[in-house]
């Protein structure tokens, strides 16, 4: 098995376009391996840029893949790390250990615009926004506006 911040190898090999499947930043899951000690100091708010989101540190990077759609934590624009300690996780490296050219698209789940922006994403991947709401379960509406999209990306590529 992949180890949790490793690039999922099952990625690249999958039949179908791989996607990256944001959910909203707390509803994260812990891993289901211990992960390698961090090496990375905490930093207080004031030290680093914007403020990260809280619990963004403690999750792991993504989830196993399955049927070509993959779990991922919410990545941040840069301006989030300020200190070259803190571990980044930004759009172009969520989109790079995903699989790169392999990944078709993004579907972002947050609440919220302020964590990137969309132009943060390598030209080739194609963006879509359904704001869900967290800590709460989506609607049926929600779900199958998300599997709609899905659908037409697949379809698309």
């Amino acid at each position: 098995p992949d180890a949790p911040d490793a690039p999922p190898s099952s990625v690249s090999s999958a039949p179908v376009p791989a996607l990256a499947l944001q959910a909203p930043v707390p509803a994260c899951a812990p891993p289901t391996s211990s992960p390698a000690p961090s090496t990375s100091t905490p930093l207080s708010s004031a030290s680093r840029g914007k403020k990260l989101p809280e619990g963004w540190e403690e999750c792991t990077t993504h989830g196993i893949a399955m049927h070509g759609l993959l779990p991922v934590k919410t990545p941040l624009s840069p301006a989030f790390f300020a200190s070259e300690r803190t571990e980044r996780w930004t759009p172009a490296q969520c989109v790079q250990a995903c699989g790169g050219e392999a990944v078709v698209g993004v579907l972002d789940l947050t609440n919220t615009a302020r964590y990137y922006s969309s132009e943060e994403l390598p030209e080739h991947v194609e963006y879509h926004k359904l704001k869900f709401v967290g800590h709460t379960c989506p609607s049926l509406n929600e779900l199958d506006a998300a599997a709609d999209w899905i659908r037409d990306v697949r379809r698309d590529k």
